[in-house]
């Protein structure tokens, strides 16, 4: 994955202007059809135009007449429906952008449905918004390896767009410095501000979860986005993610001005569930934790029934993972002492290592001098310790 990146971020920085031609999907998926149905450029073309006519759109070298193009794309099997959607392809994709940003997913879906059965880059950049905004992110990453092979083809837009998406899926995969890199490589020159808000959002999402401070300044620039634009309704998810932030860091006077500005009650209660939990474990949550989000349901479970929490946990998809759910935590609290040494070594460690989350590495040094003060098992925390003394410090 990092490779690809890599590649990716090759191509965002020395591409050249490809200059979007009206027509230049149709030509990608003229020639694609073409190939998967095993025909040749005459066998398509007779008693409708010459090969060599046919050649020059499926290269976008020309501007195919419209009784032409659908006669040809009849030919390859495509309903007019299939054709006007191809047509609308790209105002499709700019809605789909708006439709991810505000969650309109049924819009997604829609888009989704209409455009099954093309093949053109384009329509597979939509599939793979499609299946990030399902969490579906084993189809999203199979899909990502699709486009690569393909970006040298994409016109600016769709490079972008791709991207932006990529670094999107990034931040899902928990590779949250590549997702950094990829979205500050990606320029928007089209105008488009649901791109711009995107882009400032995961940016912000990934330095939050690097518990860098530089999310601080993310989050004034998402939120400046968000008013300028009357996104008022989107303000409230960046505050919350910005107050989890300063509850983390124990930012108590900036945490308290934050609070007091959101409305949701599903957001607040979680808040005041993990303010009780990491400052006032003996107090009672039980109340809280019906309006609070579903992790907080989890470490509640862990503790009121902890065989069936550890059972629920044990059974939960490994790369389920969200802006406020850390699978990792659960995951570490469901062992014993016993084997929270060895959780930390063969799960932890990968996993820290690629996130780089400097929260979660100093949380798991403290807990390793805990247990092996406790257990006296200074020889096992040894190797342990240094390596995320070494992840943490350089």
């Amino acid at each position: 994955m990092e490779k690809n990146i890599k590649n990716l971020k090759k191509e965002l920085n020395q591409r050249k202007n490809k200059k979007e031609i009206v027509y230049d999907v149709v030509g990608v998926e003229l020639k694609v059809r073409r190939l998967s149905l095993c025909k040749t450029l005459s066998a398509i073309a007779e008693k409708i135009c010459s090969s060599s006519y046919l050649c020059k759109i499926e290269k976008n070298q020309i501007t195919p007449n419209r009784y032409y193009l659908k006669e040809i794309c009849n030919r390859l099997d495509m309903t007019q429906d299939k054709i006007d959607t191809l047509l609308n392809l790209k105002m499709t994709l700019a809605k789909v952008i708006r439709a991810y940003l505000t969650g309109n997913y049924s819009f997604i879906k829609k888009s989704y449905d209409e455009g099954n059965g093309l093949k053109n880059y384009r329509y597979k950049i939509i599939e793979l918004i499609y299946y990030i905004s399902i969490k579906d992110f084993y189809n999203a990453n199979k899909i990502f390896m699709e486009l690569m092979l393909l970006i040298s083809n994409m016109t600016d837009f769709d490079l972008a767009v791709f991207g932006l998406f990529s670094g999107i899926l990034s931040f899902y995969n928990q590779d949250f410095i590549d997702s950094i890199k990829t979205l500050r490589a990606v320029n928007n020159s089209f105008g488009i501000i649901d791109f711009d808000i995107l882009k400032i959002k995961y940016t912000f999402y990934s330095f939050k979860c690097l518990n860098s401070p530089e999310c601080i300044s993310e989050y004034n620039k998402l939120k400046l986005y968000l008013l300028n634009n009357g996104y008022y309704e989107l303000l409230e998810e960046a505050n919350y993610v910005m107050a989890l932030y300063l509850l983390k860091n124990k930012y108590f006077y900036n945490y308290s001005d934050i609070f007091k500005s959101i409305k949701s009650d599903k957001y607040r209660y979680t808040l005041i569930y993990l303010s009780r939990y990491m400052l006032a474990p003996k107090l009672d949550r039980s109340k809280l934790v019906t309006k609070a989000n579903d992790f907080c349901s989890y470490l509640e479970l862990l503790h009121t029934d902890r065989l069936k929490g550890c059972e629920v946990i044990e059974r939960m998809n490994t790369s389920l993972f969200d802006i406020d759910f850390n699978l990792l935590i659960l995951q570490y609290l469901a062992q014993n002492d016993d084997k929270r040494i060895e959780f930390i070594e063969k799960i932890a460690l990968p996993i820290l290592e690629r996130t780089s989350d400097q929260f979660m590495i100093d949380l798991f040094l403290d807990e390793l001098n805990r247990i092996s003060t406790s257990k006296a098992k200074y020889k096992i925390f040894s190797q342990s310790y240094r390596l995320l003394k070494n992840k943490l410090y350089g």
